[in-house]
């Protein structure tokens, strides 16, 4: 597995590609991203609303499963390292992306607050007020307590959104890969997303 200086620089160039994707850098929006080691915490990555800061629990962050990412040409011990740094910087890559994509939700929630307190349009929104009042709404149930799953077993919106970016980006960054599935959303995220060119990092 990875080590902790190799985990931070690929969640450090995972957030910046993320930031320039989402365009969060346009809408001044920091943020900045810390290493937690702590097994009382059963995610393996949470966003500090507070402090916007992307922290990444290395006591549960392990690498995707050989079942999620197979490799059938797999053959050696050597081999298999590789494949298991792989597998562990692709799920680097997407804790990050997911807890990036949260930070973007709660932006696009301050600007549609800002904008309806100011009765005008004098932030461009992140994204429609449909949208965003839904989002505000999920919000506040976490802030009670209220778990990412609905009572039919679905997923709330912000966690569902959350996942299928992260798939997204995960599929550009940091290696180009065909997307194995697609959805109404993630081709809107194609649509709207493809456009920007990845940053060089």
């Amino acid at each position: 597995m990875l080590d902790r200086d190799h985990i931070e620089n690929i969640a450090r160039k995972a957030a910046y590609v993320a930031c320039k994707v989402l365009g969060l850098d346009q809408c001044g929006c920091r943020y900045s991203v810390a290493l937690i080691d702590d097994p009382t915490i059963s995610e393996d990555g949470l966003l500090d609303t507070q402090g916007n800061v992307i922290q990444l629990n290395l006591a549960t962050l392990r690498p995707f499963s050989t079942e999620t990412m197979p490799d059938p040409n797999i053959k050696t011990d050597e081999d298999r390292a590789v494949d298991e740094d792989y597998r562990h910087m692709m799920k680097v890559c997407y804790v990050v992306y997911h807890e990036m994509r949260h930070l973007y939700q709660k932006r696009a929630v301050e600007i549609y607050e800002l904008n309806r307190f100011m009765g005008s349009s004098s932030f461009k929104p992140l994204e429609s007020s449909k949208k965003c009042e839904l989002w505000k709404q999920e919000m506040q149930g976490y802030e009670l307590g209220v778990q990412g799953i609905l009572a039919d077993g679905e997923e709330i919106d912000i966690e569902a959104d959350a996942n299928d970016f992260a798939y997204y980006l995960s599929n550009r960054y940091p290696i180009q890969l065909p997307m194995q599935r697609t959805s109404r959303r993630l081709g809107a995220m194609k649509r709207k997303y493809d456009k920007v060119e990845v940053p060089e990092v």
